[in-house]
């Protein structure tokens, strides 16, 4: 049985998927220009959102492992950035709190992503960007409702 699909389908989801990857190596490039990593500039979105979460807070807003996560922190830790302290309530659980470090570099990379976001938006109009950022989010529903089940069947 062949199955129809309009022309251009599986090209533009290639090429979003493409562009995706380019734009994320770009993004790394800029984080790296400003002294930090992709994984950190997420860290401090989390603690932003939520103000000292926990590792496995941060570790589900950030979309990694507990090992992941403690991998990035850990290097975090070293450079001075972040400290944990244990929670009140709950000895077992760290609260990740950002040092005078962590605060200067989290500016240095958010002034990156500010750049980042004019560059990359350069040449098109507000109501092309809006228009793009709906469609951004109906392609973005459409997968959610894709999510395969775990037997991947």
């Amino acid at each position: 049985m062949q199955i129809h699909r309009p022309p251009g389908e599986q090209a533009i989801a290639l090429q979003l998927w493409n562009t995706a990857q380019m734009m994320g190596d770009v993004f790394d490039e800029y984080m790296d220009g400003a002294g930090g990593t992709r994984y950190q500039y997420f860290v401090y979105l989390a603690l932003d959102r939520h103000p000292q979460a926990s590792q496995r807070e941060i570790a589900r807003a950030v979309g990694v492992d507990d090992a992941t996560l403690t991998h990035h922190l850990n290097a975090m830790a070293r450079r001075g950035l972040i400290c944990r302290e244990r929670d009140a309530q709950d000895r077992r659980v760290h609260r990740i709190v950002l040092t005078p470090a962590g605060q200067e570099l989290r500016a240095a990379l958010y002034a990156a992503r500010d750049q980042y976001n004019i560059e990359q938006l350069s040449g098109l109009e507000d109501d092309e960007r809006q228009f793009l950022s709906d469609i951004l989010e109906r392609i973005a529903a459409n997968s959610s409702r894709m999510s395969r089940p775990a037997d991947g069947k």
